[in-house]
This record gives structure tokens, C-alpha cells and sequence, in this order.
């Protein structure tokens, strides 16, 4: 186990429920360990690996129930989360909030040795998990640029890329690979941590309330006015903010959550495309299939046959 992990199994307010994937803990034929429990990959790993080594696992949680979940990293390693997709949750350490909203797929968040994270998710999630230990991350001089990584959640397009090919690819459970895969994701932190923003974050309040009136009113038209007048700033302004807080454009974002729920609505029911299209915002279902299809590299359809459940 490279992360002590406890859950609470029902804490004030908040329910907890683990979906395992079969055969966890333990070794998919392709891919990642995945894990028992968040952070935890109890079994995961052989006793023959070192401890030294560069170890990746990943969890999968399906449930859109609202849960909590604790873990500390060890005291001789960093460990670097990698969001495989759209998340809504709220991170914290101690007293102080790491983040508190709709964390995007490529989102990656740095633990430093010791931390003890709470996590509480609303919705699904997906997530790879990199142990690196302190020689690892010192060899390369990186250990001041990670310390204070581990206050922020970065956005990398790449990262998303870099972490799938961990969780799908067969060489994925090679050390070397994970390795250079650790050490790409560490360089690009690195030059992240080199350029200081020059917009400040949008407020925590104003994001939320762009969250909530998005969620509201995904069937309809929602233009960079509308979202800037419901963060009470201008376009310039808030576009700028935003995308310091989310890594998106504000366009980009409302598609992404489009996707996302015509994700959600495929994977439930038999709704007809034609129907799916309009009611997350898009006029026309070839329009949709058309920005889906550019989004995921695939169709409505063939992600549908992929993802419902058989019957």
C-alpha cells in the first residue's frame, strides 16, 4: 500500500459506497491495478516491488451519490493524481480548501509526503494515482516546484492523454513506462510552475453560481454574455478568470458539459439521439453527433452500444 486510506462509511450529511471493479484489489489482465478503496492500493502491487519504484493504480467510482473519502500520502513519496474525466468534488487538506467545484479531465493535483487529503465527490469519477518517491522527484531537482504544486489543481491537455495510455495500454504495469510517463507529467508541472498566473482565479462564489445557472438551463442557448452576467463582470473579464480557474474557454467548458450529460443520458435509457441533442443544448442531432464525435473520436451510437448496460 502506498496510501493509507480511510473511508467513512456514512459521516454526517454524507454517504459513502465503494463500487469495486471486479477483481479489485488486484491485476486487470491489461492496463492499471485498480484500486480497493480511494488512493489505496492495498494488494494492488506485488511484495516484490520496490519501494523505490514508480507505482500507478487506479480508481473507479460509478456512483452519483454524495461520499467522503480520506488518505495520507506516506512520508517517502509524492503522489500525482491525474482526473480521467469531469468531476464534480470538493478537495481539502486540514483547514484549508485545494479545490471546490467541476474538476475537468487532465486536472492534475500534487500530494506532498505526509498530506492527509479529504475528498467528497458528487458525481462520478475516474482517477489515475502515481506514486513517486522523494528520490524520484529530488533527482530532477523538482521537489520545491512540487511542495508548491501541492496547494493548486492544474490543468494540462496533455496530461489526460498521458494518463489514459497508463490505464489502457498493456505495458502500462512495466515500470520504465510508467516512469517516463511520471516523468513527462513532472516536466510539464515544472513549466507550469515557471509561467505565474497574471489573471487572478474567478471567486469561488461567482464560479458556482456560473456551475448552477449552466446545470440549469443546458437545453437552452447559453452565450459568454449570459455567463458573465450571472458572475455580475464583463466578458473580458470573466472569460479571463475563468479559464485561470478551469483551464477552459467559456465555450469550450459549456460544451464539455454538454458532452457530459449526453454521456450520462446515453449510458441510462434508450432515449432516441434525436432527443438527447436537444435537451443538452444542440439544435440539430447531426450537429451533435458531429461535436460528439470530435470530443470522444466516436459516434452517439457506437458509445451508447459501448456503454449501456446489457439487458
Amino acid at each position: 500500500m502506498f496510501l493509507q486510506a480511510n473511508v467513512d462509511p456514512q459521516p454526517p450529511g454524507l454517504s459513502h459506497r465503494a463500487y469495486p471493479s471486479p477483481g479489485i484489489p488486484g491485476r486487470p489482465a491489461s492496463g492499471l491495478p485498480l484500486e480497493s478503496a480511494w488512493r489505496s492500493t492495498g494488494g494492488c502491487h506485488d511484495d516484490g516491488w520496490a519501494r523505490t519504484a514508480v507505482l500507478a493504480s487506479r480508481w473507479i467510482d460509478p456512483s452519483s451519490e454524495r461520499r467522503r473519502a480520506e488518505a495520507t500520502t506516506p512520508a517517502d513519496c509524492h503522489v500525482l493524481a491525474i482526473s480521467l474525466q469531469r468531476t464534480r468534488m470538493r478537495l481539502s487538506a486540514g483547514r484549508r480548501d485545494i479545490f471546490d467545484g467541476v474538476m475537468a479531465a487532465g486536472a492534475v493535483q500534487v500530494t506532498k509526503p505526509g498530506q492527509t487529503l479529504v475528498a467528497e465527490f458528487d458525481t462520478p469519477c475516474d482517477f489515475i494515482h502515481i506514486r513517486l518517491p522523494r528520490h524520484f522527484v529530488e533527482t530532477d531537482g523538482l521537489g520545491a516546484r512540487m511542495a508548491d504544486a501541492a496547494g493548486r489543481v492544474l490543468r494540462d491537455p496533455l496530461a489526460a492523454q498521458l494518463a489514459r495510455s497508463l490505464a489502457d495500454r498493456p505495458h502500462a504495469r512495466e515500470p520504465l513506462y510508467a516512469e517516463s510517463i511520471a516523468r513527462t507529467l513532472l516536466l510539464r508541472l515544472a513549466a507550469h510552475q515557471a509561467v505565474p498566473p497574471t489573471t487572478c482565479p474567478l471567486p469561488k462564489w461567482r464560479l458556482r453560481r456560473v456551475q448552477d445557472y449552466l446545470e440549469s438551463n443546458l437545453s437552452e442557448a447559453v452565450t459568454l454574455i449570459d455567463l458573465a452576467q450571472v458572475a455580475g463582470l464583463s466578458r473580458s473579464y470573466f472569460a479571463a478568470q475563468f479559464r485561470a480557474t478551469t483551464g477552459y474557454r467559456p465555450h469550450d467548458y459549456v460544451v464539455a458539459h454538454r458532452i457530459d450529460r449526453a454521456k450520462a443520458m446515453l449510458a441510462e435509457d434508450h432515449t432516441p439521439l434525436v432527443e438527447i441533442a436537444l435537451a443538452v443544448g444542440f439544435q440539430t442531432q447531426a450537429h451533435f453527433s458531429t461535436v460528439f464525435k470530435r470530443c470522444t473520436g466516436t459516434t452517439p451510437g457506437r458509445w451508447r452500444l459501448a456503454h449501456l448496460p446489457q439487458r
